[in-house]
């Protein structure tokens, strides 16, 4: 469907989910967004909020999920009312796609069933664009409607992290070799006797 021979660039992809499996396709958030962090919120129509300190974009609360504080900030960056679940996530060059899927009331005018967000890896910028990924989206940029080539959705720039809930593998790598190395001592004890 979105063959890179045919013109498909990292960001242009769907996903489609089966009627009824919505609650069991939530992926963990990609590994370097996950923290807590406060934000500012730019439009493609240059409408700028979220401007205040205390505006907490989530994803330590459940690694599952994006959560926007609306009582700090009422705008629906995720295009929600309620916390997205990530349900699916393509590493780019610059940035990581993550699409999220919306549990909540659709109205396809400021509420969607689906957004996709472009996260820098270092995680300072995001884009977001509702729907599904756009075709040439950067987390620096407003996403493009190709049918209009207008601008749409909407940019993030992190203006502090909170805390980061990054788990990291070679902790757990580590106790493994731990416990492979106690186990293969306790056998050669037991030879030994």
């Amino acid at each position: 469907m979105c063959y890179p021979s045919f013109g498909a660039v990292g960001s242009e992809y769907g996903v489609l989910i089966k009627t009824g499996s919505e609650g069991s396709v939530s992926i963990t958030c990609p590994w370097t967004s996950l923290g807590r962090y406060d934000y500012t919120h730019a439009t493609s129509d240059g409408v700028e909020t979220c401007l205040a300190t205390g505006d907490t974009w989530n994803m330590c609360a459940d690694k599952k999920k994006m959560s926007f504080d609306l009582v700090s900030c009422s705008t629906k960056v995720a295009y929600a009312s309620v916390a997205v679940s990530c349900i699916d996530s393509v590493p780019g060059t610059a940035e990581t796609y993550v699409t999220v899927y919306n549990g909540g009331a659709v109205d396809n005018s400021t509420l969607f069933q689906f957004a996709c967000f472009a996260l820098s890896n270092d995680m300072t910028k995001a884009s977001v664009a509702p729907g599904y990924c756009r075709k040439s989206q950067t987390s620096s940029s407003w996403p493009i409607d190709v049918a209009t080539n207008n601008e749409i959705g909407g940019t993030l720039d992190v203006t502090n992290t909170y805390e980061t809930c990054r788990e990291y593998a070679f902790v757990l790598k580590a106790n493994y070799i731990g416990c492979l190395c106690l186990s293969l001592l306790l056998e050669k004890v037991h030879l030994v006797k």
